[in-house]
């Protein structure tokens, strides 16, 4: 309109009035009842292969758009001004449109493309199913597949049990980061230089620096006791706060996928289940257990092994077979 209407291109789109009325009224109405009503439904879901997250940020930067249009629209100032005889008001419609293009065309394009080149190289074996698996795109394709198939539950164990087991890996590295912070500030206090005082120094100035060095080796002495137990009790600290994620972690993973109303019910042996509710029971800190802070990591970090392989062979065995003979039919097509 800016270039064919000459005389919104001399004035602006203030000439314009009230014929924007009801495209505004129609984006107050989203703004203020649609996006909010949306927004609040996308954070129920329960999805766990990154559309929940699609969503989320296509609404709020959709929010953005709006709320600029409407600024635009409705501030006579803004509306008259020579910026908008440049970026109008449907400048922010056509970021909004391609906002949508670029987060679900383009995206859901390349992911189609990638899923197809990759399914060209699945074969019925473990180190197959594995790679597969470590493929983020192709898991949520898979995990589409687990839908239909009613088995969904054995993917969500495969992608909260790697979760589980990174926590432990971070873990690991944190408490390396203390252990050689310690190291280092004792290495430091140690190879700090003394100062020699030369033999043709005054008896005088050879006290007064004498008495100055003894100080500083005090201080320094004293700041190295006070550095050791400020890490050590740092350390104590971290430890004990790992200890309560750690264990925060396995009880979730516990009421998720092994309780006996659990959320997700896996297929696995009940002497899985038991040897695991024993070792819940055992590790419990109101529990009279023996087992050191180190000694219940330990155990935490091997409590789900046992099921994870049960359900990596069911997923073989179940999902992933049928799922190969499927893209293999779906290839000859």
């Amino acid at each position: 309109m800016y270039f064919t209407d000459d005389l919104i291109k001399e004035n602006g789109f203030c000439s314009i009035g009230l014929s924007y009325l009801p495209q505004i009224l129609e984006f107050a109405i989203i703004v203020i009842i649609g996006f909010p009503i949306v927004l609040i439904e996308a954070m129920k879901f329960d999805d766990k292969f990154r559309m929940k997250k699609t969503i989320i940020l296509l609404i709020i930067l959709q929010l953005f758009c709006y709320i600029g249009f409407l600024l635009i629209s409705i501030d006579k100032k803004l509306l008259c001004s020579r910026i908008v005889k440049y970026i109008p008001p449907g400048f922010f419609v056509f970021i909004s449109c391609l906002i949508c293009t670029i987060l679900f065309s383009l995206t859901m394009l390349k992911d189609i493309r990638h899923i197809d080149k990759r399914n060209k190289d699945l074969k019925v074996n473990y180190q197959a199913m594995t790679d597969m698996l470590k493929d983020k795109i192709q898991l949520r394709e898979f995990g589409e597949f687990c839908r239909y198939e009613n088995c969904v539950e054995n993917i969500l164990f495969y992608q909260d049990y790697w979760r589980y087991k990174n926590l432990f890996n971070k873990t690991e590295r944190n408490s390396s980061n203390v252990e050689s912070l310690k190291s280092q500030e004792f290495s430091e206090t140690e190879s700090k230089p003394s100062h020699k005082i030369p033999h043709d120094e005054s008896l005088q100035k050879s006290n007064l620096l004498s008495r100055f060095s003894e100080r500083a080796n005090s201080i320094i002495s004293t700041s190295s006791i006070l550095a050791s137990t400020i890490l050590n009790d740092g350390k104590e600290k971290n430890d004990k706060t790992y200890f309560n994620i750690v264990e925060k972690e396995a009880k979730k993973f516990y009421d998720n996928f092994i309780a006996n109303n659990a959320i997700y019910e896996i297929n696995i042996q009940s002497t899985i289940i038991k040897n695991i509710n024993e070792k819940m029971k055992l590790m419990d800190e109101e529990s009279e257990s023996d087992l050191t802070m180190e000694e219940k990591i330990e155990e935490y970090y091997v409590i789900y092994d046992q099921a994870y392989r049960e359900v990596i062979d069911n997923i073989y065995l179940n999902s992933y077979s049928n799922y190969v003979h499927q893209q293999e039919k779906s290839s000859k097509k």
